[in-house]
């Protein structure tokens, strides 16, 4: 009992000096939220919808001031066909669909509301007919914001594109409106670039048209399965032995960065095993074994309860609603794999 005390003594005064949290890269994939057959033909369509209170689209903002473009450009239409246009183009090239149909800008009338609903039936069944497609994409509403800062500002020279919009996927035989997703983007320039190169900052009806392309990019991404690089945290209190699993996990050796953390997952070592357990199924989540990640967050969580470290309960509690949303994904995936 007295050398469990001096352990637990041990671990409470080793971690009431600095523990540090580390960002760790991972590829982890995302498994497609939008499914069409790649043989399936798609109609593309601007549905021309503004809210009541969107009115920018005449407009740009230079230093935090409003202003009115004085250009004879309909953006509106511009940035509306390059965005089906393009989404039209990655589809066909990542042979989720095998064809697409785009309708002119205003195929469908203006109309603005303060509420957005579904397309009739009958209209997106016309659609589907008329151009023997299975599914109608619609890009219901789009809007965009371009801004301009000057040096003096603390950015110094730049710009910025705000983009937001809403898609929806409908039946084109049934007329049923099957998803929606609404999207926000924003796309940056800067005088300089990483390397410190200079730039030309593109003007607005430009920066207009690239943010639109990564806009509609990142909507076709979601019809596939897609690699992602994201960030985990490491817990590093100040004890050698952790820093050499962090210097192991760092070179990617997690089976060695795994033995150590193993050997303080006990609970005589008192908060140091909240650490370890949660290194523990970071280290899983690695080698590819979702299963044994939750099971080892959930023990982390159980015993962050009892020292009531705000911090440490928080990152549990964060991680495990993403492993276990990771390990439901890869099951819908493997339950579907078409």
């Amino acid at each position: 009992m007295k050398s469990q005390l001096s352990l637990i003594f041990l671990a409470l005064l080793t971690l009431s000096a600095c523990t540090v949290y580390r960002n760790i890269p991972i590829e982890v994939l995302r498994p497609k939220e939008f499914n069409i057959n790649g043989m399936d033909k798609a109609s593309m369509v601007y549905r021309n919808f503004k809210y009541d209170n969107d009115t920018v689209s005449d407009y740009y903002r230079y230093k935090s001031v409003m202003k009115k473009e004085q250009t004879s450009i309909h953006t509106d239409s511009l940035i509306a066909i390059t965005a089906l246009n393009k989404l039209s183009e990655v589809l066909i090239d990542q042979n989720v669909i095998s064809q697409s149909y785009i309708l002119q800008y205003n195929a469908l009338p203006r109309v603005t509301g303060e509420k957005l609903v579904p397309l009739p039936g009958e209209v997106i069944r016309n659609i589907g007919s008329s151009t023997e497609t299975g599914k109608v994409i619609v890009l219901e509403t789009l809007s965009a914001l371009y801004s301009r800062y000057t040096a003096d500002t603390e950015a110094g020279e730049s710009a910025d594109v705000i983009m937001a919009g809403i898609w929806a996927i409908y039946n084109g035989h049934t007329g049923i409106l099957e998803k929606n997703q609404a999207m926000i983007d924003t796309l940056f320039w800067n005088r300089r670039n990483e390397a410190g190169e200079r730039i030309v900052i593109p003007p607005r009806v430009t920066a207009l048209e690239l943010a639109t392309e990564v806009f509609a990019e990142n909507f076709a991404r979601k019809f596939s399965d897609n690699w992602e690089t994201v960030q985990r945290v490491i817990i590093v209190p100040p004890v050698q032995e952790f820093n050499l699993a962090a210097a192991y996990a760092g070179e990617n050796e997690w089976e060695n960065a795994l033995a150590i953390w193993e050997k303080f997952s006990q609970e005589k070592y008192g908060r140091l095993s909240v650490c370890a357990r949660f290194n523990i199924a970071l280290a899983y989540e690695m080698l590819n074994d979702l299963d044994q990640a939750v099971e080892w967050i959930t023990h982390a969580g159980k015993l962050a309860l009892i020292y009531r470290n705000k911090k440490e309960i928080d990152l549990v509690k964060q991680y495990q609603r993403i492993l276990i949303d990771r390990q439901t994904e890869i099951r819908r995936l493997m339950d579907n794999p078409d």
